[in-house]
């Protein structure tokens, strides 16, 4: 049952005068003569009638323009196959179909669906972070679009389980060997996750062929800051120490996290700086935690390996002195280091140091 489209305009002649006497006072006050011998009146009367038809011919879209658009839609060399009403659905579908990458959001949703190993994908317009000294202040850079994607594994399981369910082997295959390529070739096992060459050059080659005219795509790696903690957790009485402690551990990894997880959906945030308060917050609301310390009143969170001065620059601290957050570049990532971080577990029971 087709839709029954809506009446666009139902004013009249005569309601499209009196709208129009009608703002006569608002608009120009000093015009006092309103009869029809007046000639601003006569003008009105005019438009009003022109107005009715443009109204009415608004209402009256003939299959002839219908076809029409659909031509300007499908191409000079367009043809119809199909009914009409077929043909407008179809038209519509492909026009909401995302292939020109123009916004953040196309380049971020095509770079996705270049390859199903990619987890994450982000979008930073105007600049070029290929050839960027991150030394130096950013670059503004018309025309440039830098996308920094990150691999990821639960989606790649997926994807071969569907495979092997209906027997793609060589599918499956050529799948594993990407894979490994993507996340093992390049990386180490405790370094966090990175593109390998291979899978920049799909996702730039894939995105080259939706670009406009005139846009440069860079396909980069995500940068990492390496930040490391210090804390003082005291627990309950309750709580047991080893428990504690991998909760602990994986609390805090899951919230620093590229990638999502069960504790953050969405992964962090690129650019959001690393607050020391949100931490806090973080470790206090654990059930079996009583309350959370500095650690020998020194910096809750430290740049393990400083790479340069500029890295220093990053703390923030407060007109007391206390450190508040560390800084992230718009396209930054955090990277936890537990192996140089310092984390006492104090018990009522026992005590225990955690040093990595």
């Amino acid at each position: 049952m087709a839709i029954e489209l809506p009446n666009l305009d139902d004013r009249t002649y005569d309601d499209l005068v009196q709208e129009a006497l009608g703002m006569i006072p608002t608009y120009a006050p000093q015009w006092t003569n309103h009869n029809p011998s007046d000639p601003g009146i006569t003008l009105i009367e005019l438009f009003a009638y022109l107005t009715e038809m443009l109204l009415y011919r608004q209402n009256r879209v003939t299959e002839a323009n219908k076809r029409m658009f659909l031509q300007l839609l499908n191409g000079p060399n367009w043809q119809q196959t199909q009914d009409l009403q077929t043909e407008i659905k179809e038209a519509i579908n492909q026009v909401r179909d995302r292939y020109r990458a123009i916004t953040c959001n196309d380049f971020v949703e095509l770079a996705l669906e270049a390859d199903h190993t990619i987890a994450r994908a982000h979008c930073i317009p105007r600049r070029n972070l290929n050839s960027e000294n991150p030394l130096v202040e950013p670059v503004d850079r018309p025309g440039h679009v830098s996308i920094i994607i990150i691999p990821g594994g639960k989606e790649v399981v997926l994807l071969a389980l569907l495979l092997l369910i209906q027997g793609s082997l060589y599918q499956l295959a050529l799948l594993l060997i990407q894979y490994y390529l993507v996340n093992y070739a390049n990386n180490s096992y405790y370094s966090p996750p990175q593109p390998s060459s291979f899978l920049i050059n799909q996702v730039k080659n894939h995105l080259q062929q939706r670009r406009l005219i005139g846009t440069a795509i860079h396909v980069v790696v995500p940068s990492y800051i390496t930040i490391s903690i210090r804390f003082t957790i005291y627990l309950n009485r309750e709580a047991e120490v080893e428990t504690s402690e991998e909760t602990i551990l994986n609390t805090l990894e899951n919230f620093l996290a590229p990638l999502a997880n069960p504790d953050n959906p969405q992964g962090w945030q690129f650019g959001r700086n690393v607050y020391v308060s949100e931490l806090y917050q973080l470790l206090d609301e654990l059930e079996f935690v009583d309350y959370v310390t500095k650690n020998n009143q020194q910096d809750e969170v430290f740049l393990p390996e400083p790479d340069a001065i500029a890295d220093e620059q990053r703390l923030v601290y407060t007109n007391t002195g206390q450190l508040s957050a560390i800084q992230l570049k718009p396209e930054e990532l955090v990277n936890l280091d537990l192996g140089n971080s310092d984390i006492d577990i104090i018990s009522p029971i026992e005590n225990v140091d955690f040093t990595r």
